[in-house]
C-alpha cells in the first residue's frame, strides 16, 4: 500500500500534470481555426489542405511503426501532442495548406519523441528512408529545429496513459486493491480508449487527456467487474474516491457521453471478466 507521503508526492505530480495540460501544452482546434482563415482570406489558399482523415492516416502509420520497432505505443501521443500544438501555432498552421509539408513535419515529431522517450533512436537516415526518399536526413533535421523552436522544446506532455497510471495508483492505495492481473488487464482497456482518443481529432481537439484517462478507467474497470455482484457499488466508489483524491472536474454528464464514446473501441474478446478478481 502507499505511504501517505508517496500519496502526497502522488497527488503533487498530478497538479503539476493538470496545469502543464491547461497551459504549455494545450491543444486548440486548428482545424476550425484553418477553416476560418481560409474563408477569411488570413492564410494562403491551398488545393489539398490536410483535414481530420489525413491526421488519422498519419497517427495510424505511427502505430504501426511503434509495433514494427517494439516502442511503447504510449509515445503515439507525445508524438501527437507535438504535431498537434506545432500546427496550431501562426508558422506551423502553414504546414496544414501542404500535405507533403504535414507529412515532414509528422517524421520529424517522430524523430525528436523516439530519441526521448524510446530506449533506442532512430538515425535521421532512417526517418529519411521512411518516406521513400521524398525526403532527405537534412530535411528531417531542418523541420525538427523548426518544430523545436516554435515548442520552446517542450516534448514531455502529460497524456492520457499517464494520467490512468496515476489515477489507478491512487485508488489502488486505499481500500480498493486489484490483483496484479487486474491491474494489467485494467491499463490493456484503458490503453485501447486511449488510442481510439489520439486517433479522433474532433475527440483530441474537444477532450482534455485528464478526462479521457478517468472516463478510460472507469470503462475499464467497469468492464471487468460486470459480473461481480457489487460490481455497480464498487464502480460508484471508485469514481467518487477519483473525484475526492484526484480532484477531477469533469461533470457527470460530459463524463457519461465520454465513457459511452469511447467504451466502443474495447475489443470484446479482449476482456476477461469472470476470471480477473478485484480484492
Amino acid at each position: 500500500m502507499m505511504m501517505e507521503s508517496d500519496e502526497s508526492t502522488a497527488v503533487l505530480i498530478l497538479r503539476g500534470m493538470l496545469q502543464q495540460e491547461e497551459k504549455c501544452y494545450k491543444v486548440h482546434d486548428y482545424f476550425r481555426d484553418l477553416q476560418s482563415s481560409l474563408c477569411c482570406g488570413r492564410a494562403a489558399t491551398a488545393q489539398n489542405p490536410v483535414d481530420a482523415d489525413a491526421r488519422e492516416q498519419i497517427v495510424t502509420w505511427l502505430f504501426s511503426i511503434m509495433d514494427a520497432c517494439k516502442y511503447p505505443k504510449d509515445v503515439v501521443s507525445v508524438i501527437m501532442s507535438c504535431l498537434d500544438r506545432f500546427v496550431a501555432t501562426p508558422d506551423g498552421q502553414q504546414i496544414l495548406l501542404d500535405r507533403c509539408q504535414y507529412q515532414l513535419a509528422a517524421l520529424s515529431a517522430l524523430y525528436t519523441c523516439v530519441k526521448i522517450h524510446c530506449p533506442e533512436a532512430m538515425s535521421p537516415d532512417l526517418i529519411a528512408k521512411l518516406s521513400h526518399g521524398i525526403y532527405t536526413a537534412e530535411d528531417v533535421e531542418a523541420m525538427e529545429r523548426r518544430m523545436l523552436g516554435v515548442l520552446d522544446f517542450r516534448v514531455n506532455p502529460p497524456i492520457s496513459m499517464d494520467f490512468v497510471r496515476i489515477y489507478l495508483d491512487t485508488i489502488a492505495s486505499t481500500s480498493f486493491s486489484f490483483d496484479e492481473r487486474a491491474q494489467n488487464l485494467i491499463l490493456e482497456l484503458a490503453e485501447f480508449q486511449t488510442n481510439w482518443y489520439v486517433m479522433d481529432y474532433d475527440l483530441a481537439a474537444s477532450s482534455k487527456a485528464s478526462h479521457v484517462a478517468v472516463a478510460s478507467l472507469l470503462n475499464a474497470i467497469e468492464s471487468i467487474l460486470e459480473y461481480t455482484d457489487n460490481g455497480r457499488e464498487l464502480s460508484q466508489l471508485i469514481h467518487d474516491e477519483l473525484v475526492s483524491r484526484c480532484g477531477v472536474d469533469i461533470d457527470e454528464t460530459s463524463l457519461t457521453r465520454l465513457k459511452q464514446t469511447l467504451y466502443i473501441s474495447i475489443p470484446e474478446q479482449s476482456i476477461d471478466r469472470k476470471s480477473t478478481r478485484l480484492n
